[in-house]
């Protein structure tokens, strides 16, 4: 399965920065953060070539919700988010049709996350 996080550069900070309170609350030397990620966005030829299901956003929908069902594993979320361009559920309006990618390693490796 893709790990979204696989490819991403990560920064540390040190003691002497914004993060000073939540590093001595919780007793660290230094917190890593990941880079906001490129991906690539799915083009009709690239949909050519995959299997999806279309999905009519409604009332109560979330991401985690529809990977459960799909992929059975909530935790693949970001899938469908990242396919659709939507980074949030607010990012879609009840009524809109989103598409549901079927191979999830395929649609990771076409938008360069695998």
């Amino acid at each position: 399965m893709p790990d979204r996080y696989a490819s991403r550069d990560t920064v540390r900070l040190s003691k002497e920065d914004m993060f000073k309170q939540i590093k001595e609350r919780r007793n660290l030397n230094s917190v890593s953060l990941f880079g906001t990620p490129k991906f690539e966005r799915i083009t009709d030829t690239m949909l050519e070539n995959l299997s999806y299901e279309s999905y009519t956003w409604s009332r109560g929908d979330r991401f985690y919700k529809l990977a459960h069902d799909f992929y059975g594993d909530a935790s693949y979320w970001w899938v469908i988010a990242m396919f659709n361009n939507s980074p949030t559920e607010h990012h879609i309006k009840i009524g809109e049709e989103i598409i549901i990618p079927l191979e999830m390693d395929s649609v990771a490796s076409l938008m360069g996350v695998a």
